[in-house]
């Protein structure tokens, strides 16, 4: 239920952010779980958690 949900969530999230950033930032991470009322994904490399932490945050 979780992948659904979270597959809707990033329809969400590509309008907000635009194509070219969903593609290249959002795209790439895994959802793993919700953790303490916190979502968890898996990232490809430390770059892109870290670029994806600082720069979305607010809309993840």
């Amino acid at each position: 239920m979780a992948q659904e949900i979270w597959g809707e969530i990033k329809e969400a999230i590509k309008q907000t952010v635009g194509a070219n950033n969903f593609n290249t930032w959002i795209a790439p991470l895994n959802f793993c779980e919700i953790e303490n009322g916190v979502a968890v994904f898996e990232v490809p490399t430390n770059f892109i958690g870290n670029y994806v932490a600082q720069n979305f945050s607010d809309v993840l």
